[in-house]
């Protein structure tokens, strides 16, 4: 009825000039800025921008900034032709501060792709990088979300984050899928300059996978000569050994330099059980070996 709007349109004359109000006593309250952009956005979106410019212009924070982006997405509809703009506002709003937080940066962009807005976070999540470069979260969610050439922009990375494992981890893994050629000389290369228990295991999988066994064989001994070599490398050659059918005094060679390197408990039992399965005549000298270790409580409960 018109009573009703007459009223609805006196309600909401009221709550601005409250906002508004309280605006003059507490300017750097980016919620007040953004509630009043709220209210005039349902009569003149281009007010609701020149307001939420104002906010920032007037505020300058990140936590600001953040707030506005909140906004942007939520009322991205209503906001129509104007959005791009206001996004590259943004843009360039991020790149005026000294302090951001890559965490909340990823949170919104969340916030964008879910909302069908990832075209616009290509911009803020560049600009975001330009301010973090050493963020290794900010390149990661970018090759996960935005990359269109997941390559380039892993190399990218490594220029700031040279010795960083998991972008290591995930460059080497995109060369695997996407420049077989060029792969194994760059595993090698990164294995060389660089210790990464997990990079060395992933290098001796991705070698077994592509090239075989007997390559990862010399791949295992050729680590040897830059690193020391993680247990779990130990391991996983040992179970691609055992699923071959490798002769038993091999895989018994292999058990040794096991439990040679890495005296737990959980080793012995896993050469145990290998011993008696496929070769009981080296259970006693397996037994004996433990007691060197362990006293014979530990060697009843583990066995």
């Amino acid at each position: 009825s018109k009573q009703w709007y007459q009223r609805r349109v006196a309600i909401t004359a009221g709550m601005k000039f409250l906002y508004e109000s309280a605006l003059k006593q507490s300017p750097a309250t980016p919620f007040l800025w953004i509630k009043l952009a709220e209210f005039v956005m349902t009569k003149d979106v281009i007010k609701a921008q020149s307001i939420l410019q104002t906010a920032f212009a007037t505020v300058q924070t990140f936590e600001c900034l953040m707030s506005i982006i909140e906004f942007m997405i939520k009322f991205s509809e209503k906001l129509g032709n104007i959005l791009s703009a206001m996004t590259d506002y943004m843009g360039r709003s991020l790149d005026t501060l000294s302090l951001i937080n890559p965490d909340k940066i990823i949170k919104i962009g969340d916030l964008m792709i879910k909302n069908d807005l990832s075209s616009f976070l290509e911009k803020i999540i560049d600009i975001a990088l330009r301010k973090c470069p050493e963020s290794q979260s900010l390149w990661l969610y970018k090759v996960h979300n935005l990359s269109h050439d997941p390559i380039k922009d892993l190399e990218e990375a490594l220029l700031v984050l040279p010795k960083d494992s998991k972008i290591l981890l995930e460059y080497l893994s995109s060369l695997v899928l996407l420049d077989q050629a060029k792969c194994r000389s760059n595993w090698e290369k990164i294995i060389k300059e660089s210790y990464s228990a997990p990079l060395i295991s992933h290098y001796v999988q991705y070698v077994y996978a592509s090239f075989g066994l007997a390559d990862a064989r010399k791949v295992f001994k050729a680590v040897q000569n830059w690193h020391t070599i993680p247990e779990e490398t130990v391991t996983e050659l040992l179970k691609y050994e055992i699923a071959n059918k490798t002769d038993s005094e091999q895989v018994c060679q292999l058990f040794n330099f096991l439990t040679n390197n890495f005296d737990k408990a959980e080793n012995w039992k896993f050469y145990w059980d290998y011993c008696r399965k496929n070769s009981p005549e080296q259970i006693s000298s397996v037994l004996w070996k433990c007691r060197k270790s362990m006293s014979e409580a530990q060697i009843a409960q583990m066995f």
